[in-house]
């Protein structure tokens, strides 16, 4: 019982990305054609490839939270969280800056070897190229958003991140995708990445806030 519930709400909190995920990329990217999916993808690649090392920071810094909370020793669990934010942070900003300066090239690389006509490529290159400096804008705060919350579990507050990133999640990935589409649907595909953006923005300082306020 008390594994689940510390539990449920981590799993709430991923399971609910990972479909939200799957809605925006399938149907509000994919809306607008296969081209828009096949760079959208490529994007998304490239967003995994940055945040998973930050994903192990997480895990990382729950456990030593934990164990200086356990210990009673807080302000010890907040310099080492720190530690691991301040790690992911100079991770992912050097990952933003890698795919602004390279962007047309890390998409080119996908599609150089497709049968693709080359107006279709360049198209997907000039689609994902966007997609890119979208994904590149919130790198750093993403590294504040996945780290704090997981020292925020390993401080024992687990429901709050859980059903806050659920709702967030919800709100900005999904509706925000739809309003996108529905109502600013001149913006192509980069619409849905707009809210996107401001989901994984608004996370990051959601956690941070609700970590620093101890």
């Amino acid at each position: 019982k008390e594994l689940f519930r510390l539990g449920w709400p981590g799993a709430v909190q991923w399971g609910n990305e990972i479909i939200c995920w799957a809605i925006f990329m399938t149907i509000f990217v994919g809306h607008f054609g296969e081209d828009d999916m096949t760079a959208g993808w490529i994007a998304l690649g490239y967003l995994n490839l940055s945040f998973m090392p930050a994903i192990g920071l997480n895990v990382a810094v729950n456990s030593i939270v934990g164990k200086y909370i356990g210990a009673g020793k807080p302000d010890t669990a907040v310099s080492r969280a720190r530690v691991g934010v301040l790690i992911a942070m100079v991770y992912m900003t050097l990952c933003a800056g890698l795919i602004v300066i390279f962007r047309t090239d890390m998409v080119g690389w996908f599609v150089s070897g497709a049968d693709l006509d080359p107006v279709r490529r360049e198209a997907i290159i000039v689609l994902g190229s966007k997609m890119l400096v979208l994904v590149a804008l919130f790198q750093t705060i993403d590294a504040l958003g996945i780290v704090y919350s997981g020292a925020l579990r390993g401080a024992g507050d687990t429901v709050w991140p859980g059903v806050v990133t659920a709702v967030y999640s919800w709100v900005f990935i999904v509706g925000g995708g739809w309003i996108a589409v529905t109502y600013f649907s001149e913006l192509g595909s980069i619409g849905p990445w707009i809210a996107a953006a401001v989901y994984v923005i608004l996370i990051g300082l959601t956690m941070t806030f609700r970590f620093e306020r101890g």
